[in-house]
């Protein structure tokens, strides 16, 4: 009984230290969730403004028209913060990226036909349209 009486109380404190971790942990995870969706925001705010002051993209005026991809301009600008956050963007905007990189290093070793400029466009102009939908609604989120 007495063996009883003193280990009933040291249950209780394990059990309490237990559930106070799980208390603890879940808490930690909404918190770095909550700073990754931050983090993210803010990547996306600066690729949009970046993009909007120097695109790497010239579209075609006139219908037949090539498109132009501006190299220099992508890796001085947006190339930096998407690196620097791949870790926080979806799959599909990491992949682009990759394959821009890819691209770009096949175009310093061979050059690039109009085909692949093309390429190179339509894989910036859809990590921008995938930032512009995302960042609409990773802002929605935030602001719950």
């Amino acid at each position: 009984m007495q063996i009883l009486q003193a280990i009933l109380p040291l249950i209780g404190v394990v059990i309490g230290g237990f559930v106070s971790y799980l208390a603890q942990s879940a808490h930690q995870k909404r918190l770095e969730k909550s700073k990754d969706r931050r983090q993210k925001i803010i990547a996306y705010n600066e690729i949009l403004k970046i993009e909007g002051e120097s695109s790497p993209l010239e579209s075609p005026v006139h219908m037949g028209e090539n498109k132009e991809f501006d190299w220099k301009k992508y890796e001085e600008g947006n190339r930096k913060v998407l690196y620097e956050n791949l870790h926080l963007f979806d799959f599909s905007i990491v992949d682009k990226v990759l394959e821009i990189d890819y691209m770009g290093e096949k175009a310093e070793a061979l050059g690039l036909e109009q085909q692949e400029i093309d390429m190179l466009y339509d894989l910036y102009f859809e990590i921008i349209k995938r930032v512009e939908n995302d960042y609409s609604k990773e802002r929605g989120k935030y602001n719950e």
